[in-house]
Order: C-alpha cells, then structure tokens, then sequence
C-alpha cells in the first residue's frame, strides 16, 4: 500500500489597511472661463488632478457653457459658486443675511436647477465679515475665501491657506496666477508643509492660458505644479472631500 504524503498548507496572511493620508491639495479656478478650462481637461487628468471650478454668473451661462461645466463635472471636478454679481462683501452695506439672499442664494438656485448640487462658495475678491462667514454656513458647507504672496513669503508660513482637522469648513487659498509671480520652489515648500502635516494646501487661479496677463495662469506653469504633486506624492482633493478627508484621517489616526 503506497503512503500518502499530506503536506501541510501555510497560509500566509497579510493584514492590509489603508495608508494615512499624506495630506493633498486643493486647485481651484474662478470666474467664468468654462470652454478655456474645458480646454486643458486633458492636462488634468494626464496628472490625475481634481480641481473646483466656482462659477460666477451662473444666470449668464447659454447652453454651450452649462454642457462644458457638465462635462468637467463627468472628468470628477467640483463645480462650486462664486455669486451671482460678484459683490465685494466687505463693501455691501446691508445685513449678512441680506448678502446672502441677494448675492448666495439665487447663484445657487440658478446652479441647482442646472442640474449642480452646490455645496462651496467663494467670496469674489476673497474676503468677507465673520458675521457673513456664520450666517453662510447655514446654507453651503464649505467657504473659500483667499489671500496673496506679494512679499515671497514661503506659502509654508501662511497657516490659513491649510485646511485642518478643527479649520476646514472656512479656509483662504494662495493665488497663483502669473501676477502673483510665486515661484516653483515656493508651491513645493506649501506642498511639503501639508504632507508633513497632513494638511490641505488650497490654491487658486482664474484663466489658463500664456498671455501673462494678470489673473492667468500659465499652462506649462501649471504642468510644473502637478509634477511636483506627484514627485511628492501628494493628492489632489475638491472642497467637497474635505470632510471626508479629515474623517478618514481621524480613523486611521485611531487605529
């Protein structure tokens, strides 16, 4: 009678999770230029790079815009409001809850029944009153307001321009169209300080393009500034991920 050999079976097994977060950053582009950014779509996704677009005007927008925001929201970005008459907020004379029926609310409404669900707001020109800030809140989840290097000050040292655990329904973005002149070395140490950190670093810009005009930003600049996001392994998000973001770190951190 022949023996019969049994060997035992090892099995190997591998725990995996999910690694941290190593912080990302934020892209987002303001105003109107629909069809220029639907342009360099391609460019966003050879780097795999979300954006938000806030939309100012919306009741402006004809058939052919609304297709081209429809088809940057069917490539994975955000699009986002950024009011109705683009009103300074810090220049509107009536209450906060007055701003926001006159400038938020009908951008948002137009947006919505385009088929957008609107859940981040910028200011136009960046800044605002708290009292603003609170009583938006109530009806958009995320604000955008922003800020300028005009003194090469390293973006690492501008705490505001980070969204955090405890800060990230409110936060500014750097500008880093052509005037702003901030150069590569410059975006890196933002990008750093956020990995580091586990932070969001928020940008912003206006219009894609090579004029050097002021509010432009170059293409082949931008190129640059994906490539550094991916030699530093670091993650474009959309205000919408936010609050996931920071819930996921949360858990991992738990772990």
């Amino acid at each position: 009678m022949k023996k019969i050999l049994f060997i035992p079976l090892i099995l190997l097994v591998f725990s995996y999770s999910k690694p941290q977060p190593r912080g990302g950053i934020i892209f987002t582009f303001d105003d109107q230029s629909v069809l220029n950014w639907v342009e360099y779509r391609d460019l966003f996704r050879k780097y795999d790079m979300k954006a938000t677009f806030f939309v100012s005007r919306p009741q402006l927008l004809d058939q052919g815009l609304i297709s081209g925001l429809k088809t940057l929201q069917s490539d994975g970005h955000e699009i986002a409001c950024h009011g109705v008459n683009h009103l300074d907020a810090r220049l509107y004379r009536g209450s906060a809850a007055s701003f926001y029926k006159e400038e938020v609310e009908p951008a948002i409404s137009k947006m919505n029944d385009m088929g957008f669900k609107i859940v981040s707001f910028a200011y136009a020109f960046g800044l605002a009153p708290d009292s603003v800030d609170h009583f938006l809140l109530k009806h958009v989840k995320y604000l955008r307001k922003a800020t300028w290097n005009m003194n090469s000050t390293l973006l690492e040292n501008y705490d505001k321009i980070y969204a955090r655990p405890d800060s990230f329904n409110i936060v500014s973005s750097m500008g880093i169209d052509c005037n702003y002149n901030i150069a590569l070395d410059n975006i890196e140490s933002g990008i750093l300080r956020a990995e580091k950190n586990n932070e969001v670093l928020v940008l912003h810009a206006h219009k894609i393009d090579a004029s050097g005009l002021d509010y432009t930003i170059n293409p082949a600049y931008l190129e640059q500034v994906f490539k550094l996001c991916k030699k530093d392994k670091i993650r474009s998000y959309r205000m919408e991920d936010l609050e996931d973001f920071f819930s996921h770190l949360n858990l991992t951190d738990s772990h």
